[in-house]
């Protein structure tokens, strides 16, 4: 309980508290910077991958391009994109959708890889597992978990664990993309940074392949059934658009985006910084001693 008195400290009394408590402040300072650097020898190096991508195609828009044809497209049931349709905007966020993950990437990759990893042996270029997690001799989960997680992990929560440690930005002068991916092994950074590209591409690919082949069946249908001369200049041209889009997506490789920088597998960590982590725990130690020495010097005074 704090007195009704003024009281004040000068700088000397201030040095005099702190060196009457020196061995107070050495020991817990020292002791924070022990386990810092304890902390930071723990920690596992995560290594980054990034992919360096040009959008393959400008942005467009189709109902400009056959122009008074768009009604009827609409009727034919094809898909008219607005005026500043970008493709790869679409990709963009389907890279981060649940439905992308389940059926592109989860299918290529280790999911004791996402979920288990606990060190990288380098020698062996081999994953090191957390045997609380994962036993790597029986090749099975024994981790032990309460709802709703489960002790296989589900697809919900490998997802939400992959995109913990895949970025995404965009240079808003050039336009171009960056995608980043963590993990404690370079070569595996590199492995799924470079199948998210190659994903995506076919992804693209597939959806407007499949979308034109559907068109042109329908259009070709259509035109052989009309007989109004101006409704079928009008059906030649939407199947003509459609069949380049579907040579388009049957030539291009790269349909969405392009490769400007390819990953590689990083020789050099890019996390953890184990000298800041030494040097704000052993800070953190040091103002926390100093507030065990006020406390101390106020007790001894009675001042509380």
């Amino acid at each position: 309980m704090v007195k009704n008195e003024q009281f004040e400290i000068d700088f000397r009394e201030l040095f005099n508290i702190f060196f009457n408590s020196k061995y107070i402040i050495i020991s817990i300072t020292g002791f924070f910077a022990i386990c810092s650097v304890i902390y930071s020898l723990l920690l596992p190096n995560i290594y980054q991958s990034n992919a360096l991508l040009a959008p393959a195609q400008p942005s467009e828009s189709l109902s400009s391009q056959i122009g008074g044809y768009a009604s009827l497209a609409n009727v034919a049931g094809i898909n008219i994109p607005g005026e500043s349709y970008d493709k790869s905007v679409e990709a963009i966020e389907r890279i981060k959708s649940y439905d992308f993950f389940e059926k592109e990437i989860l299918p290529s990759i280790k999911i004791e890889n996402l979920l288990a990893e606990k060190s990288w042996d380098v020698p062996n270029d081999l994953i090191i597992y957390d045997d609380n997690l994962f036993d790597s001799k029986k090749n099975a989960w024994v981790r032990d978990v309460e709802y709703p997680a489960k002790k296989i992990p589900s697809n919900q929560e490998a997802h939400s664990a992959f995109k913990k440690i895949l970025f995404i930005s965009q240079d808003k002068k050039t336009g171009f993309y960056k995608i980043t991916l963590e993990h404690i092994s370079p070569n595996i950074a590199r492995d799924w940074t470079s199948l998210i590209v190659k994903k995506i591409n076919e992804t693209m690919r597939n959806i407007d392949r499949e979308d034109a082949s559907k068109s042109i069946s329908f259009l070709n249908e259509r035109l052989n059934q009309t007989f109004y001369s101006e409704i079928k200049i009008a059906l030649s041209e939407l199947i003509q658009d459609q069949t380049q889009k579907l040579m388009l997506a049957e030539s291009n490789e790269f349909y969405v985006f392009k490769l400007l920088d390819s990953p590689i597998a990083p020789e050099l960590k890019s996390k953890p910084s184990r000298s800041i982590i030494c040097i704000f725990g052993t800070i953190l130690g040091f103002l926390f001693s100093l507030f065990i020495s006020f406390i101390n010097f106020y007790k001894k005074k009675n001042l509380f």
